[in-house]
């Protein structure tokens, strides 16, 4: 699987030595995401999934912070990215290569969380 979890999970343990165990959801690769299940709900299972894994919600925008992020048609985050520090985020795009991008108004717009690792405190 190559989506955007695996490369938080892949960024952490290789940069961070911090180990995330991974997420078993059926509904982290579909097509249709109007549908996702997690449309709308107040603590949807991305969110969930990183909370119970030593994360916290901060307002510090720090290198190393993961976002979450929601789409177009889904208000709850289903989409997560590592910001790198100088207004860049790198992150896995649905159907796309990793990249590196500017953390720009549209992202920022998105995103719906910021979360810290408790040893990154």
């Amino acid at each position: 699987i190559v989506d955007c979890l695996t490369l938080i999970l892949d960024y952490y343990q290789q940069e961070l030595n911090i180990t995330i165990p991974n997420l078993d959801h059926p509904y982290r690769l579909i097509d249709d995401k109007s549908t996702h299940p997690d449309n709308n709900q107040i603590r949807p299972v991305l969110t969930e999934h990183f909370l119970n894994n030593n994360f916290i919600e901060t307002n510090a925008l720090v290198k190393n912070a993961v976002l979450l992020m929601k789409s177009a048609r889904i208000l709850s985050p289903v989409h997560c990215a590592i910001y790198l520090g100088g207004e860049q985020i790198l992150h896995h795009p649905y159907k796309r290569k990793s990249t590196i991008e500017h953390y720009g108004i549209s992202w920022k717009s998105r995103t719906t969380n910021i979360l810290i690792h408790k040893s990154q405190i």
